[in-house]
């Protein structure tokens, strides 16, 4: 079979037949993200890169049966402080920020370390998503890359600094971190969408698609998993 194309990058199409889409996903957001061979390391179902000085992590857990339907959940993360004090008041400010939070949020965990987060969930009806979880991920490291000197003097901690193990720290930001002036330039022409886009949007399936969706505050770790604070309903959830 013959490989899709999503804006000009060329994407292996989804294995058929295969339950686990897990790898294929992140071959897809590697080849959507154009990593740079020299700045990645790979680990198994992941792999480590670096666009600049903020390491970004891509992974996908294990296949599960979910409603009938074999799901693998693929991550991604930029580790963007350590030693981030856990106090009230610095979890209070993450969930404020992640009530407006684009496609990810901030993730503590209980020695201070502070992650951008993002994740999804694949199987065979909803492959389309790879798009959406890389258009996160390029997101995610740009917007890490430049604010975590900002987020440092709100939040406290250390910026988690890293380097290539073989290759020490890239010298030169990688280009994908300038797509801020590629959505700036885009946002200034006319818009691709027609009215008829926005009536599908309104379809019984789109409307299907949303549902449980909701506004989450603080994701904070602890022994039992990721804790999230609703802002409706003001209890935890513990995350499975």
């Amino acid at each position: 079979m013959s490989d899709h194309d999503i804006g000009g990058v060329a994407v292996p199409p989804a294995p058929e037949g295969e339950p686990d889409l897990g790898p294929w996903a992140l071959d897809a957001i590697e080849a959507l993200l154009q990593v740079d061979e020299e700045w990645r390391v790979p680990e198994d179902r992941g792999f480590t890169w670096w666009p600049r000085r903020l390491a970004q992590r891509a992974w996908a857990e294990p296949v599960r049966e979910a409603y009938g339907e074999q799901v693998a959940r693929v991550h991604v993360a930029t580790e963007i402080l350590r030693e981030v004090p856990v106090t009230d008041e610095v979890l209070r400010l993450l969930a404020e920020a992640n009530l407006t939070a684009t496609l990810g949020g901030f993730v503590i965990d209980p020695d201070g370390s502070l992650s951008a987060h993002s994740h999804a969930w694949f199987h065979r009806e909803n492959t389309w998503q790879v798009n959406l979880l890389s258009t996160a991920a390029v997101l995610q490291a740009a917007t890490c890359e430049a604010s975590v000197d900002s987020i440092r003097e709100v939040v406290g901690g250390r910026v988690a600094v890293s380097a290539h193990p073989d290759r020490g720290e890239r010298p030169e930001p990688d280009e994908m971190l300038g797509i801020g002036e590629f959505v700036t330039e885009a946002g200034g022409a006319p818009s691709p969408y027609t009215p008829g886009d926005f009536e599908a949007a309104k379809s019984p399936s789109s409307v299907a698609n949303r549902r449980g969706a909701g506004r989450w505050g603080a994701v904070r770790r602890g022994r039992r998993g990721a804790v999230r604070c609703g802002r409706r309903s003001g209890r935890s959830r513990t995350a499975p």
